[in-house]
């Protein structure tokens, strides 16, 4: 499901304007109003593109914060400037040595108000098909149940059905460039 999750994702046509549709709904969102502190992932390769978007969200007042994959876990950094990022772990973009070895910028889990993450591929009950990793699984089950996690994903990434672990951690919402999934509203009675 992955390497046909992944040639889908690569044959998505018209990235650039459609990531920018999708954060003109994540904008519009009325769970981003009150958050002040939103994670981030930093769009690669095909993903949904998100660090364009970042100086919108600080205009809206936002605080950002961004990832480094370390070990088997994310440690969490408040971005600033896209100055700041070099190639990291995965060949992802990631905050700088000098960010990272400044306490003031790190980040605890308990201060993010709102997630943006990205995946493969995603359901309508909100199931998530990540690179198989597990960071994010592993970030969602340390976060405070009031954080929102939005999967960011291209209309094509939306499959009939994920397959679901037991250490498989939905998302609250998924924004596509077409319309917002609300996964409580889209669950069907079993």
């Amino acid at each position: 499901m992955r390497k046909r999750a992944l040639e889908i994702r690569r044959a998505v046509p018209n990235k650039e304007a459609a990531s920018a549709a999708i954060f003109k709904s994540v904008l519009s969102l009325p769970e981003l109003r009150c958050p002040s502190v939103i994670f981030s992932y930093i769009g690669s390769r095909d993903e949904v593109a998100t660090l364009a978007q970042f100086d919108k969200l600080q205009a809206a007042g936002k605080t950002i914060i961004v990832p480094v994959c370390v070990g088997e876990a994310l440690e969490l950094f408040r971005y600033e400037s896209k100055s700041e990022l070099v190639k990291g772990s995965y060949d992802l973009l990631e905050p700088n040595a000098a960010v990272r070895s400044d306490l003031s910028r790190a980040v605890r889990n308990d201060e993010i108000d709102l997630a943006l993450v990205p995946g493969l591929a995603f359901d309508r009950n909100g199931n998530r098909l990540g690179y198989g990793f597990g960071y994010f699984d592993r970030f969602f089950a340390i976060l405070p149940p009031s954080v929102i996690r939005i999967g960011l994903a291209f209309h094509e990434q939306i499959f009939d059905r994920i397959p679901v672990e037991r250490h498989d951690m939905p998302v609250d919402l998924i924004i596509t460039e077409t319309e917002i999934i609300r996964p409580d509203q889209e669950k069907s009675p079993q």
